[in-house]
């Protein structure tokens, strides 16, 4: 890594050919536990010392704010500049309570450092100038809406065919069972009422032949 660094910061169009220095940034969450901060300044100050290159601004703290309050400010991390070569700058930053993903976790103080490297010449305290309030996604980038299932084509010279819609009912016939009155009474004899249809007066029938048969047999 070294060595990349080194092959970057002594090319003949960095050294010769900017007219303005050739400036890096360098930046980490303070609880990235994939690239942590540790590691990020272990390299850097290796790299000066090999370099020789100065300290600028020592390890300092830098604050967000919003444009709307600038006098409100809030901890974002802490920062530390060095000179390699007279063309040649790098910042050092940590941005509070970010991990892996500083401009996902910690977005307005990501912007604010952001803007302040490309356009303010490294004073990262500048708020940037513009809301940072949410706003709906604009239409070009929303997802396209679900396609309809059911086509609405007309027939008859057009390149769309029609599209017949089948539609199927269900009829539910609910069947109820009545029971047949039987018109059977079942009595005692006792009471003389009818027993019930032909059967009583087979009944009755037979209860008299029964009594001309005691009869006859008696006598």
């Amino acid at each position: 890594m070294n060595a990349t660094f080194l092959a970057i910061m002594n090319h003949e169009y960095v050294q010769t050919s900017m007219q303005n220095p050739f400036h890096m940034l360098i930046y980490n969450g303070d609880v990235d536990f994939v690239c942590d901060f540790f590691m990020a300044e272990f390299f850097v100050d290796d790299l000066a010392a090999i370099m020789s290159a100065a300290v600028t601004r020592p390890r300092e703290e830098w604050f967000y704010s919003l444009a709307a309050t600038p006098t409100i400010q809030a901890s974002a991390g802490f920062r530390k500049s060095y000179n390699f070569t007279s063309n040649v700058m790098m910042d050092l930053l940590t941005v509070k309570g970010s991990g892996h993903f500083v401009p996902l976790d910690r977005s307005g103080p990501a912007l604010q450092m952001l803007y302040n490297f490309l356009g303010k010449g490294g004073d990262y305290n500048v708020p940037v100038r513009y809301s940072v309030k949410r706003q709906p996604l604009k239409p070009e980038y929303r997802p396209n809406p679900p396609v309809a299932s059911q086509s609405t084509g007309q027939g008859g010279g057009g390149d769309t065919p029609p599209t017949t819609q089948s539609t199927t009912t269900t009829t539910t016939t609910t069947t109820t069972a009545t029971p047949q009155q039987d018109n059977s009474t079942v009595t005692d004899g006792s009471d003389g009422a009818r027993i019930g249809g032909g059967g009583g007066l087979a009944m009755v029938l037979l209860l008299l032949l029964s009594l001309a048969v005691a009869v006859v047999s008696g006598v």
